[in-house]
């Protein structure tokens, strides 16, 4: 993997509008109050939906479409579905060494404008969907630590509003935890259950 990791450079300037659809997922709607991309995780994800219907997912552990669209699954009951983004030059890598199922063709996120609600930004190692807020146990105080010094705080759903602070907390993740380096800017979305919602 670490070589994997040497081969990504982030040669060019990421966009905030350059960022494709990566996968979908089922949530717990208990878990709505902090959303972020996990690998494996019982308290949020339905584990054992997703291990029953692992051929509908890619390698980076997430259904290829909306799983609720699919009329060959029954999704559990207070399911939500949400749906993950990252940036268009890594999705395209992670597809070219075979850790992404490639799509049809890569979806941008104005597939989703208007019709999903957006929750905010996690910060993730996508080669092993860890999420730098959530997914590592650091020292005490010191997420909080982070988010403060670059003068932001995390919104509703325990994200980060906006594209160019999450850049900038992925570069301090990049430091002091090297070994998941590159972090990424991971966009979430929420699929709505009523038109109540998107207000």
């Amino acid at each position: 993997m670490s070589n994997i990791r040497q081969e990504w450079v982030r040669s060019t300037p990421l966009c905030v509008n350059d960022r494709v659809i990566v996968g979908f997922d089922i949530r717990k709607q208990n878990s709505l109050d902090r959303i972020f991309m996990t690998s494996y995780d019982e308290s949020v994800r339905y584990e054992d939906f997703n291990e029953e219907h692992f051929n509908d997912t890619s390698a980076i552990n997430l259904f290829n479409v909306d799983p609720s669209e699919m009329k060959s699954l029954s999704t559990p009951d207070n399911a939500r579905v949400i749906s993950f983004d990252l940036p268009t030059p890594f999705a395209e890598f992670l597809i070219e060494i075979g850790i992404s199922s490639p799509h049809e063709m890569l979806v941008p996120i104005t597939s989703l404008t208007g019709k999903w609600i957006f929750c905010g930004f996690d910060i993730v190692d996508a080669f092993t969907q860890t999420s730098g807020f959530h997914g590592f146990n650091l020292a005490d105080g010191e997420l909080e630590y982070i988010i403060k010094s670059v003068d932001t705080c995390f919104n509703r759903y325990g994200l980060i509003d906006d594209f160019k602070m999450a850049l900038n907390i992925c570069g301090i993740f990049d430091d002091i935890i090297s070994e998941h380096y590159p972090f990424m800017p991971c966009g979430i979305w929420l699929k709505p259950t009523n038109e109540r919602e998107m207000v």
